[in-house]
Formats: structure tokens, sequence, C-alpha cells
């Protein structure tokens, strides 16, 4: 008897230490066999990713007082902060990490691994699964594309994701036992903050998790929670939007510029958007990565599931559900399926719903649920593996027949110039988040033009890096000096703007 329990401990050993090391295990899996390579060639490809780096770099070398970051030179109400349509939270984290342990292309994955193995080891503390919930917890991880697409990337996905584990082992710590001592609620807290001043959609959890914070749960406990969490929710809210710059291509931005504004007109355009989102999920499409419509439907069997479970009173399911279903109708109000991301930004909730399953297998009817999504997961396995070549062969892991990663030798010779106005500091380009635009060094601001429409002169960027045919648009043309040439872009300086000294 001695003998087994020793080989079980040691089971739970080895699986724990297996659970903490999938994301690093993983992905060096994946890169080699799907790729053949590693992580020592990464290279950011394109997008977001290229902005993050950016604007982790400009904190690494000049905290708040670098360039301004935006689209159409459109930046935050409250212009202390500089780091555009994303808000300076995940910047100062890992701006803040990079002065410690550096920044290069490749930081972003072993961050990225790290963020996901820590918040695993805290999972496992908060919630302490058996062997078999161990297992389980690792398939379940390798079931979420979006956490083996984001670690090779330098997007904020990673750490959202590892905030998520988190929260989740706190939800079923809290829910599981009345009695907890004062760290884990307030670990929970402070997590469900930092995730809703990355994403703001993520206001939504005050509420479950309040409620779940005082043992003794009440209809008047239910009514406070509500009105704790609608309060702190709104002053979110007011905090996000005032500190990142306006996104003019997003529905949420559209629907609040409604012109001629009426609330007809209002209602209609938010009730045909929300339609044709309802639409999207349960298409078979995606523009972006075909991984999503795996995620969709995985997503609305668990909703299904758990919605079974509740039913059955199994309440420690009202929780996810909760979250889950909230969150989806949030999508489907304020994005565009199929075409901003849906795999990122519903992933996180499916991971709780998961998590929730996980350490709840002691049911056959969770166990079945748990494995049905699995196996689904893994009979589509062809779809991701072919989308992870897709996304990373040639781009983010370029052949070396292919040579060095485009640069420009204009853009580098900008420097940052320290105690300047931030526009002296900034860039207006039409180059739009390529690799081209890593020359930029630390300390710069980048603002792109995507639509010239949105973009109202006076023009404030003191370099411009752009087609020279757009200058009289801009009302630039007897305004700025040529400081070089490089393909069909110039690199200009404007000249009565008060920013000196040149370069």
């Amino acid at each position: 008897m001695n003998l087994k329990l020793r080989w079980m401990k040691i089971g739970n050993i080895i699986a724990a230490a297996l659970v903490i090391l999938t994301p690093f295990l993983s992905t060096q899996f994946l890169l080699k066999t799907l790729l053949n390579t590693d992580l020592s060639h990464f290279r950011l490809a394109q997008g977001d990713e290229i902005t993050y780096w950016q604007e982790i770099n400009t904190f690494k070398a000049a905290g708040f007082h670098g360039g301004y970051f935006s689209m159409e030179e459109l930046v935050a109400k409250l212009n202390y902060f500089h780091f555009g349509i994303h808000g300076p939270v995940f910047a100062v984290i890992m701006g803040s990490l990079a002065r410690i342990f550096g920044w290069a292309q490749t930081s972003g994955p072993w961050f990225n691994m790290a963020f996901l193995s820590i918040a695993l080891l805290v999972f496992l503390l908060l919630t302490k699964p058996g062997l078999k919930s161990k297992l389980f917890l690792i398939l379940a991880f390798l079931s979420v594309s979006a956490i083996l697409f984001y670690i090779p990337s330098s997007m904020q996905e990673s750490l959202i994701q590892a905030l998520t584990i988190i929260l989740a082992g706190v939800l079923i710590r809290l829910s599981r036992q009345k009695d907890n001592p004062a760290i884990v609620p307030i670990l929970g807290l402070l997590t469900a903050l930092v995730l809703s001043l990355l994403r703001v959609t993520w206001v939504l959890v005050f509420f479950p998790l309040i409620y779940l914070i005082r043992p003794k749960r009440n209809l008047k406990w239910l009514i406070l929670s509500v009105a704790i969490a609608a309060i702190l929710s709104l002053l979110l809210v007011l905090i996000f939007s005032a500190w990142t710059s306006p996104y003019p291509y997003l529905f949420l931005y559209q629907l609040t510029h409604v012109e001629p504004f009426t609330v007809r007109r209002f209602l209609h355009f938010f009730v045909d958007h929300f339609i044709a989102n309802c639409k999207d999920y349960v298409s078979l499409s995606s523009s972006m990565n075909s991984a999503e419509i795996v995620q969709r439907y995985t997503t609305l069997f668990v909703t299904a599931a758990l919605g079974y479970f509740v039913y059955k009173k199994k309440y420690q399911f009202i929780v996810p559900l909760f979250i889950l279903v909230s969150e989806i109708l949030a999508t489907f109000a304020f994005n565009t399926v199929g075409t901003l991301g849906d795999l990122r930004i519903l992933a996180p909730y499916l991971i709780i719903s998961l998590l929730f399953l996980v350490v709840n297998l002691q049911s056959r009817e969770v166990s079945a649920a748990l494995i049905l999504s699995l196996v689904f997961n893994l009979a589509l396995l062809p779809i991701f593996i072919l989308n992870y070549q897709n996304v990373f062969v040639g781009t983010h892991f370029p052949k070396e027949a292919e040579g060095q990663q485009a640069t420009s030798a204009a853009m580098a010779t900008l420097t940052y110039q320290p105690g300047k106005d931030p526009w002296c500091n900034s860039i207006l380009t039409d180059v739009n988040a390529t690799p081209f635009l890593l020359s930029i060094q630390g300390g710069m601001g980048v603002n792109t033009i995507v639509f010239q429409d949105y973009l109202t002169p006076p023009i404030h960027s003191h370099y411009l890096y752009i087609d020279p045919e757009r200058l009289p648009g801009l009302g630039l043309v007897s305004k700025v000096e040529v400081l070089a040439v490089e393909g069909n872009e110039t690199l200009y300086a404007q000249t009565n703007d008060g920013c000196f000294p040149k370069p």
C-alpha cells in the first residue's frame, strides 16, 4: 500500500511538472515537427505584433515620454498616454520586464511561455487537481488553438491567457471552498483589474468574482455584488476609453459616430451588426484563420454542455456559463466576427470553461463533455496543422534562402530626443505594420495612415515617411524638407513646427 501511494505521489509530481512545461514543450515540438525550426529563427512578421513590439521598445527606452502611437494621428483623450489603440498597460508591463531582461525580436515567445507556465503553476496551487485532472489539463491546453498560435508572437494574447488561467483558478477555488485566505480574492481582483485594463470587455467578470468572495451568499449580497461590479465596470470603461486612442475602423467607433444621429438610425445600425455577427459565427468561413471556425463550434458545444449541467443542478458551472455567454454576446455587440480575430478575443473565456470542466471530472457527464470537446478538436487537427504552417512558414520563420529581413536605413537614422514634445518624436507613415518599421528606434512613436479621410491637417508628427503624392492632401508641400528617398517612400521632416535639432 505504501508503495502504491509512493508511486501515485511520484506520478502526481511528474504530471504537475508536465503541466508547467506544456507551453515550452508544445511550442518546441510544433516548431520542430511542422516547421523544422526553432525560436532562435523567429522574426516578427506583420500586423499588431509589430506595433506591440514597438510600443514595448519605446516604453523600454523612454517610459511615458516617447512619441505618439495612433491611427491617423487620433490620440487618446488623456494625451499623457501615447500607446495608441491598445492602451498603455501591456507596453508598461512588457517594457518594464524588457528593461531587466532585454528586448529583441525573439523575446516575445520566451516571455509568453514563461507567463503561461507561471499561470499553470498558480492554477495547480489554487485548485490542487488530481492526477486525472492534471492529464486532462494538458490535453485541454493543447486543444485551444489560440494558445498555440500566439506563443510564437509579441502579441498580448499569451499574457491575457495566462491571467485567464490564474483567474479561473481563483473562481474555482472561491466556488469550491467557503473559507479562503485573503490572498485568494485579492489575487482574483487584481487579475481581473489587469485583464480589464488590457481588454475592457473583461469587466464582465467582476460580478461573479465579487459575488463569490463572500462565503455567505444571499439575495442582498447578489444585488450588492451587481451594484459594486457595475460601478467598478463603469469606472474602468471610462479609464480605458480615456487612455486609448480611437480606432475608427471598429464597429463601436462607427456606432458612436453615426451621422446624422437619430435613435432609430442608431438602433438599426446596431441590430444589423448584431444579426450579421450571429450569422457569421455559425458560418463556415473566416477571412483571418479557419481555426476560428473550429473554436466557434467548440465554444457552442461547451456553452450547451454548461447549460445542461446547470439545468441538472450542477451549480458550480453557473459562473463559467455566465462568463462565456456574456462575452460571446459582447463580441456580437461590439466586435466583428471573422475579421477582427475572434480566435484570440473569445479564446480566454473558452479556457475558463474548459478549466472548470477539468477540475470537476468526478461526474461522468462532465468527463464525457470534456472528452467530446477534445475529440472534436483532435478530429480537426489537420486544419490546425495547415493553419499553423500557413501562419508561420516563410513569415515568422523565413527560410535562409530568403535573406535578411527588410530594413529602412532612412528611418534607422531617426533618434529619440529626450525632453521634446511627443510629436517631435513621432513619425507619420503609410507603411502599415510591416517589419520595415522595426528600423525605427525605441522612443519614436509611429502614427499610421490607413484611410487618409480620417487624417485632418494640420499634421502633428515631425517626421513623415510617405508616398510624395500624399503631400498635397496633407497641406505640407512647402512645409517639409526631404531627408531621404527609399523606393516609393520619402522621409520628410517638418520645417516650421519647432522640433529641433534636425537629424
